[in-house]
This record gives structure tokens, C-alpha cells and sequence, in this order.
């Protein structure tokens, strides 16, 4: 039995399947692709399969992952073949690999935000505001949280999720690069922040793509 890590990209119309969706579509995908997986034992023996982490929905994706195990005679080479014979349109299977990082070495995740204007004079506004909001010392919004089993309003400051940002101005475009907290101990949906920043401006921004483009460990190597 080995355990391996397969690396995909998810775009296009592929980045509006959920991730439970996700999880479905992959398992039948390795069923069709005939690879021969190692089964859980007990009462329900299920195939191993483990997300690094899940994606929010709308989002694409050039860095997503999951392991699986398993047993048999078969090469990484045809593993990745076969699936991308197998997976739907978006999904597309870019390596596979038997050594890698643990999960829990996650902390960042590097995103990139392209908000479209009609107007010239409106993206310059918009950068104005952007530069200032993301270099303010707080950026409170409110987020729905759980707490004793039900769902709660609680106010965070967004700050204390952004590692580092970059705003570019292109043809019309403001593209913002931007470094959140991602992973088990702390994490931020990237939809959150980039609503926030809508929501304030004068400009009224249309956010037309959001990417995830690398994982990122707490020293800053890119997760593998």
C-alpha cells in the first residue's frame, strides 16, 4: 500500500461544483479510471481520499490536491492519464506525487482578484480606496460563526488574515494579488474580504474572476 498526493486544477465551469460535489465526482472518477485503491476496513470499507483544502465555491483553482492510497502495480505517470480521461471538463489532473508535505503544514494561500469597471475614472477611484482600506490597521466586517449548535454574527477584523497584497492597474482592470491565512488553525474565505471591498467602494466594481494560484507553509515554501 502507498499513499500519494495527486495535484489538479479547477476552472473554468468546473470552479461552480461545491466541494462535496467535488468529492463525489472524484471518487467515481477513480472507479471509472480503474485504479486500484486501498479500502478502509471495518462494517464500511471505504477508499481512502483526503483534501488538502476544500475551495470555496465560485473560485478557481491552480493548486488543489488530494491523497489517496494505493495497492497494486500502477505508476503515478498512469494514474494521472487515466483520470484525466475520466474527470469533467475544469478538472484536470496536472501531477502526481509520492512525497509531500502534511496538511497541517498549510498557513497561506496566495489569491489573485480581477474587479472590471465601464469607466477609466472608476477604477482609479477604486484603487485609491483599496490602497487605503488594505493599508488601514483595521478592516472589520461581520462573518457568520457557530457557536452551542447555531449560527451567530460576530465582527472580525480581516486584517489579521492578509500576509501581504499587491494592487495593479491594467486597461480598465484592478487586479489585486493578495496573501490570506489558509488551513486548520486559521483560515479566511477570500470571498469575504473581497465582498467588503465592493460593498465600500463608490466605483461599484463588477469581480469578475477570483484564482487561487499557490498554498503556501508558514516559512513561505509553496506547499507540495
Amino acid at each position: 500500500m502507498q499513499e500519494i498526493r495527486i495535484y489538479f486544477n479547477k476552472t473554468d465551469t468546473a470552479k461552480y461544483i461545491s466541494h462535496l460535489d467535488l468529492m463525489r465526482t472524484v471518487s467515481r472518477a477513480l472507479t471509472r479510471a480503474q485504479i486500484p485503491l486501498w479500502y478502509t476496513e471495518g462494517f464500511n470499507p471505504h477508499p481512502f481520499l483526503t483534501f488538502a483544502l476544500p475551495l470555496s465555491l465560485g473560485i478557481e483553482s491552480y493548486c488543489e490536491s488530494f491523497d489517496i492510497r494505493v495497492v497494486g502495480d500502477i505508476t503515478n505517470e498512469q494514474i494521472k492519464q487515466r483520470l484525466n480521461e475520466t474527470l469533467p471538463q475544469g478538472i484536470e489532473i496536472t501531477d502526481v506525487s509520492s512525497s509531500f508535505m502534511k496538511c497541517n503544514d498549510i498557513a497561506f494561500a496566495e489569491y489573485e482578484a480581477v474587479f472590471e469597471f465601464d469607466e477609466i475614472t472608476d477604477a482609479d477611484v477604486f484603487f485609491d480606496e483599496i490602497t487605503l482600506l488594505l493599508n488601514s490597521d483595521e478592516l472589520i466586517t461581520t462573518k457568520k460563526a457557530k457557536q452551542k449548535g447555531r449560527k451567530i454574527d460576530v465582527e472580525v477584523n480581516l486584517k489579521d488574515f492578509i500576509k501581504c497584497f499587491e494592487i495593479k492597474r491594467e486597461d480598465g482592470e484592478i487586479r489585486l494579488l493578495i496573501t490570506l491565512s489558509a488551513g486548520n488553525s486559521k483560515n479566511l474565505n477570500p470571498s469575504v474580504l473581497f465582498e467588503r471591498l465592493q460593498r465600500d467602494s463608490l466605483s461599484k466594481p463588477d469581480l469578475i474572476r477570483i484564482k487561487k494560484k499557490r498554498l503556501l507553509t508558514a516559512d513561505s515554501k509553496e506547499f507540495r
